[in-house]
């Protein structure tokens, strides 16, 4: 306290009284113990149940080889989908799916949840706009997928399909991946019902007005509500669906 390091804060707990006084101390540490220091709060994070994110994060800096496990890639991949259906923090969706997709690729027994990873890293890259998978890969990947019973995450792919030849005006191939898609997802999984109200306005695309609006859930109050249904179970804006 005398030095003017820490100071006083709200809680019982002292606090830097700069964050560039705490970068210079953080880096001064030697790397081994300051890995250690990371593991010991995961652990005591483990044990209270609270904080997931803040625990992923002390359990991945500095991660070393001997520290990878599937149990943590599937933790990773869980906490990540989990920031993708919220679409709360997609930076660190796309932080621990990397490290996830590291791990899953240097260890032969993870199998099918390196698919599941894949999968989620090209779906976050499709939300980012990053560099996703290119149609062919895209189905050969589908196809993997598929082969797998890994029928959501296949499902997901189906409409990144649908998107991207939509957006190269070939709408008759964009309507076979999107009936696969919904054909695929389950009714409880919310990429159905956003594809289901993607039908519509693809029909729409094709000028089939008449025809969308004899659809269920076609009519422009239906779209609406259904964008508010599907809005509100993904917890995010309805501007993501449209």
């Amino acid at each position: 306290m005398a030095t003017g390091i820490l100071e006083d804060s709200d809680s019982e707990i002292k606090s830097f009284s700069h964050p560039l006084v705490h970068t210079i101390l953080y880096r001064k540490i030697e790397p081994g113990k300051r890995r250690g220091l990371h593991r010991k709060l995961a652990v005591i994070l483990k044990q209270s149940g609270q904080q997931p994110d803040e625990m992923a994060r002390h359990l991945t800096e500095d991660i070393q080889p001997s520290e990878e496990t599937v149990e943590l890639a599937r933790h990773l991949l869980d906490l990540s989908q989990g920031y993708i259906k919220t679409g709360c923090n997609c930076l660190n969706a796309w932080k621990y799916l990397t490290v996830a997709g590291g791990i899953t690729e240097r260890i032969e027994s993870a199998g099918v949840l390196g698919l599941k990873v894949k999968a989620a890293i090209s779906h976050l890259s499709w939300i980012m706009g990053k560099n996703s998978l290119s149609i062919k890969d895209a189905k050969a990947f589908v196809s993997e997928l598929i082969d797998n019973k890994l029928l959501e995450e296949a499902a997901a792919v189906y409409r990144m399909l649908f998107h991207s030849t939509l957006g190269s005006l070939n709408t008759q191939e964009a309507e076979k991946y999107l009936e696969k898609g919904i054909s695929i997802s389950e009714k409880d999984n919310p990429d159905h019902w956003i594809m289901a109200v993607e039908r519509c306005l693809l029909d729409r695309r094709k000028g089939l007005l008449e025809e969308s609006e004899r659809k269920p859930f076609c009519g422009e109050f239906q779209i609406r509500t259904y964008l508010k249904l599907i809005s509100a179970i993904c917890r995010q804006p309805i501007s993501q669906f449209k």
